[in-house]
């Protein structure tokens, strides 16, 4: 090992004096070497713009992501809508039996039916209100009277020929499905976009 490195080897990186005897000019005699947790801080916060962008922080950032998102998937968005809501239209019918012959009572089965099937229709007509954000009221429930239509004209040939069929399919049955569900996504897409144009004028 040679003088030098020996030398080298008892440099106080801390003390400027060390390197060749003299101080650089940019360095105060007082000055230590930064500390690494402040460092570590400082790319952090200069790597994420100083904002959080955490999942399910209430940021402006997470609305707009999730706005773009639904307007980039729209046309699956309208399809997937259109599907579910044809399933819970035909599956769940008549939500509401209005027939007084009806001999079939599931209580409360009944009861948790009618609670998936409207809590689906409330979220089916926020993503609406997104994808449809510039269309009139009455084609968004055009929209929403189709899938009540083509589930009801699938349960009805499901069960043909069966007596379910005569005490199910009653106008007030089907006026009253046909009604509902397409009424509950319609009104909660109408409150929706009123809520957000409030937020842009603002």
């Amino acid at each position: 090992m040679s003088d030098n490195d020996l030398k080298t080897n008892d440099l106080d990186l801390n003390d400027p004096k060390d390197f060749n005897g003299e101080a650089p000019d940019d360095i105060n005699e007082n000055d230590s070497l930064p500390d690494e947790d402040a460092v570590t801080s400082k790319d952090d916060s200069e790597s994420t713009g100083g904002n959080d962008y955490s999942y399910g922080g209430n940021t402006p950032n997470n609305d707009a992501m999730y706005k773009a998102a639904v307007k980039k998937h729209t046309r699956t968005i309208i399809i997937e809508i259109l599907v579910i809501s044809s399933l819970i239209n035909g599956g769940f019918f008549p939500i509401i039996n209005l027939n007084p012959d009806n001999p079939v009572d599931i209580g409360l089965l009944r009861l948790f039916l009618i609670a998936v099937a409207v809590a689906y229709q409330a979220e089916a007509g926020s993503l609406e209100s997104l994808a449809f954000a510039k269309s009139p009221m009455i084609k968004i429930w055009g929209f929403n009277l189709l899938p009540s239509l083509i589930g009801m004209v699938c349960r009805y040939f499901i069960e043909f020929g069966e007596v379910s069929n005569t005490y199910n399919f009653t106008v007030p049955n089907i006026l009253a499905q046909a009604l509902i569900l397409s009424l509950i996504p319609t009104i909660v897409c109408f409150f929706a976009k009123k809520r957000r144009e409030k937020k842009r004028s603002a």
